[in-house]
């Protein structure tokens, strides 16, 4: 209570619980989370090797929308311009590029 007025202290541990909760997690979460995170892009890539053309292009442009419609919610600017790269999976190390 006696730091309830500090307003960038307060501002600083917001941020820091907002965007960044994972500095707070013990190491055996983060630890399953990088190995969920790991079988998650293994699995895209896997799935990724099994689409034609035409839905590979269907998933880029949704995936460029949806990235554009959470750039516009976080309150930052732009990391990339409009043009979305395509995806690049190699199926072989199982990763998505």
């Amino acid at each position: 209570l006696t730091r309830r007025d500090d307003t960038e202290r307060l501002r600083a541990r917001l941020y820091e619980l907002l965007a960044e909760p994972e500095r707070a997690y013990p190491a055996p979460l983060l630890d399953k989370i990088e190995t969920n995170r790991a079988r998650t892009f293994a699995m895209i890539a896997e799935v990724a090797t099994l689409m034609t053309d035409q839905q590979r292009r269907r998933v880029t442009d949704k995936t460029a929308s949806m990235a554009g419609d959470f750039e516009a919610v976080a309150c930052l600017p732009p990391v990339r311009s409009a043009a979305v790269e395509p995806t690049r999976v190699d199926p072989l190390q199982g990763t998505v590029r």
